[in-house]
């Protein structure tokens, strides 16, 4: 998994060492923290934060959507995208 960034949802969301509510709780993340997602395993996120590494469900963080992806999708529709009637490509323009 190429790595993402997430933030915390949750007023306070436990940093544990394995990917389950048994685990023992690193660090208490306050809402808003920004984190490295490193790689799943389930509903759980492994993640870098404030230099510890540690999982978080991922029912309690927004994935951030990655800013070139959603420019090259809009560059495809725009490519894709009919001229108006009497029109002509710009790059056939001169």
């Amino acid at each position: 998994m190429a790595n993402r960034t997430a933030v915390v949802t949750a007023n306070q969301l436990n940093l544990r060492t394995e990917p389950s509510t048994e685990s023992v709780i690193l660090d208490r993340l306050a809402r808003g923290t920004r984190l490295e997602v490193l790689n799943t395993a389930g509903a759980w996120y492994q993640v870098q934060v404030g230099g510890r590494t540690g999982f978080v469900h991922g029912d309690l963080i927004h994935l951030e959507s990655d800013p070139a992806a959603g420019f090259l999708h809009e560059q495809e529709d725009l490519a894709s995208a009919p001229l108006p009637p009497g029109s002509r490509s710009p790059a056939l323009k001169r």
